[in-house]
């Protein structure tokens, strides 16, 4: 599926600014524990990666046309885009904590939530690849 680079700016972008807003608003209390602090961990992994993707997302690092026909599989293109993802899961794995930190069963709606939507942009990823 190719996807153009204002959708993985769109969704980059989106969650680098939820992740460091969250994450100045989690380090502003006086005790950082606990899901918070497992939430704080996240966003500091996913963060800078997505702030990355935001400025140079993964789908301009394919090779030139005279190169792609060279090479079956860019394993640059492939490590990056997975990469992309693992980075998007963390930085929900954080939202998730944040939702825990007041009850289970907001955490567990959360993701309830998350994997409904993924699931909804799969089944719908041809319209994703038209516009």
């Amino acid at each position: 599926m190719e996807v153009s680079n204002k959708w993985f700016r769109l969704l980059s972008g989106t969650l680098a600014g939820a992740s460091f807003v969250a994450t100045t608003q989690i380090v502003t209390r006086t005790d950082v524990v606990g899901m918070l602090f497992i939430a704080v961990c996240c966003f500091s992994i996913s963060l800078p990666f997505l702030v990355a993707c935001f400025f140079r997302p993964p789908s301009s690092w394919t090779p030139s046309p005279d190169k792609a026909a060279s090479t079956p599989l860019n394993w640059r293109y492939a490590g990056a885009f997975m990469a992309f993802l693992i980075s998007i899961a963390i930085c929900l794995i954080g939202i998730m904590c944040i939702f825990w930190n007041f009850h289970w069963i907001l955490g567990i709606l959360f993701l309830l939530s998350t994997l409904s939507g993924i699931g909804h942009i799969y089944f719908s990823s041809e319209k994703l690849t038209r516009l």
